[in-house]
């Protein structure tokens, strides 16, 4: 489990990400999205698979232990090799839920270099609470 910082009402975490050919391509091989626009230039660039986007808000998640229950995607705009996004996810809601720790609530923004939105989401989930004797 993770000892990251406290998932909490109105925390706001942000990362960064520099969108590269060689992370596409492997992104492609790791999840058998072979399409044309992931392994064919346009404009001598590769399009970025919005679940790689996607994945750069749920580290910032994953890094507080948080456990995603659901989530939803709005792809805004194409993201390119040679990008560097930005990604913003505030906690709009966290409460106890007693023995499964606590419930989260979460919203989430992208951005790309030029400061256009390229995805927009939520997320909801668990931080389950730390037991002392190492088990998860």
């Amino acid at each position: 489990m993770s000892s990251g910082p406290a998932l909490t009402a109105g925390v706001a975490r942000t990362g960064r990400l520099q969108v590269t050919g060689a992370a596409i391509r492997r992104f492609a091989q790791l999840t058998g999205d072979a399409a044309q626009q992931h392994t064919l230039p346009m404009d001598s660039r590769l399009m970025a698979h919005g679940l790689y986007v996607a994945s750069l808000a749920g580290s910032l998640l994953s890094e507080c232990g948080f456990v995603g229950r659901r989530t939803t995607l709005d792809f805004l705009a194409p993201v390119w090799e040679g990008d560097v996004l930005e990604a913003t996810v505030t906690i709009r809601r966290a409460v106890p839920a007693g023995r499964l720790g606590t419930s989260v609530e979460a919203d989430f923004i992208i951005h790309d270099q030029a400061g256009q939105a390229v995805l927009a989401g939520t997320a909801a989930g668990l931080l389950p609470l730390r037991r002392h004797d190492g088990a998860q």
